[in-house]
């Protein structure tokens, strides 16, 4: 591994590498997403992760345009990822979608694009309401499309490499079992999966076997435990709250915050931190990887399965993502909400 800046490029099985830092852009609102693209690269990230579902890409695709009009950076030195919504699985719509993102984004081609979920909706006439981009089933749950499987949308993700609009594919929120059954029919192996890892869902079976099997990389969300929402309630749940998590990090000398971010980074995996605070994204800018000593790692480790009992908490686990409202990954603390 080299360095860029100020984190880690990490190599991926298609042979390019990775910033293992990398800013992230999912609720960020619009009027302060662009801006915060503009901090964040300014300050040092040179990944940046969008999704059209985040439906904020036209501004941050403004905001790419003015940092490399002012010779910030030139598009090479960005890893820009964003992916395919739920809607757009069917192989017909996947090129379409595409094509949208990168006119988005102002974009030749993008760097890593991933299946955001591994489940395919009913695709709209056009994207105007909530319910376009989530359609409902009578059920209550989605409307999904039974007739697309993963390997129809994922053979179609190959093409966009053979035409050179995108470098590299992967997928998120993706199973083992999914990733098992996916690798009997593909032709190029997921680059990434990218899953919420955190102190409390570390994930470690998947991790290691994606890694050991196929060399698929882990890009971490919600590193802090901060599920949707942006509101003092919701942050006030974060994983990054904990006592224990606040009273590790005292000790070590850094915020819970920190903390959170550099024991995932530890863990070799990629991560994703996300701020609208400029200072606060400097503040991220300049993690260092192995900041941490291995005994700080063994205790956040230990809190998993603190007192003889695991404490798994998923924060971003979408019920209303299958075709009957339920939970997309079982888990024992969304059981018990």
């Amino acid at each position: 591994m080299t360095t860029l800046g100020v984190t880690k490029l990490l190599k991926l099985n298609t042979g390019a590498t990775i910033p293992q830092l990398g800013f992230g852009t999912w609720q960020a609102a619009p009027g302060v997403v662009g801006a915060s693209v503009e901090d964040a690269v300014k300050a040092g990230f040179r990944h940046i992760d969008c999704a059209f579902i985040y439906r904020n890409q036209p501004e941050i695709g403004a905001s790419f345009k003015k940092l490399f009009d002012a010779k910030v950076v030139e598009r090479k030195d960005l890893f820009i990822v964003t992916k395919l919504w739920n809607t757009d699985h069917a192989p017909a719509d996947v090129e379409p979608a595409c094509r949208l993102s990168l006119a988005q984004l102002g974009l030749e081609y993008i760097d890593l694009y991933l299946i955001h979920w591994p489940v395919a909706w009913k695709h709209p006439a056009k994207y105007e309401t909530d319910g376009d981009y989530f359609p409902e089933s009578e059920a209550g749950g989605s409307e999904v499309r039974p007739d697309v499987s993963l390997a129809d949308t994922w053979a179609a993700m190959e093409q966009l490499v053979a035409k050179g609009l995108v470098k590299a594919i992967g997928v998120s929120n993706t199973s083992l079992e999914q990733l098992e059954a996916l690798s009997k029919t593909w032709k190029i192996v997921p680059a990434v999966n990218q899953i919420e890892v955190q102190p409390f869902l570390p994930n470690r079976e998947l991790i290691d076997a994606q890694r050991k099997i196929w060399g698929i990389e882990t890009m971490a969300y919600c590193p802090l435990g901060v599920g949707m929402g942006t509101d003092a309630a919701v942050v006030e749940k974060g994983v990054f709250q904990h006592p224990k998590i606040v009273e590790i990090a005292a000790e070590a000398k850094m915020s819970a915050a920190a903390l959170c971010l550099q024991w995932n980074l530890q863990k070799g995996n990629v991560v994703l931190s996300k701020s609208t605070n400029a200072a606060r994204i400097a503040e991220n800018a300049a993690l260092k990887v192995d900041a941490l000593t291995p005994e700080v790692v063994a205790k956040v480790d230990a809190l998993f399965a603190a007192d003889g009992k695991e404490y798994k908490r998923r924060v971003c686990n979408p019920g209303m993502f299958l075709a009957e409202p339920r939970l997309f990954f079982e888990d024992e603390w969304a059981k018990e909400a």
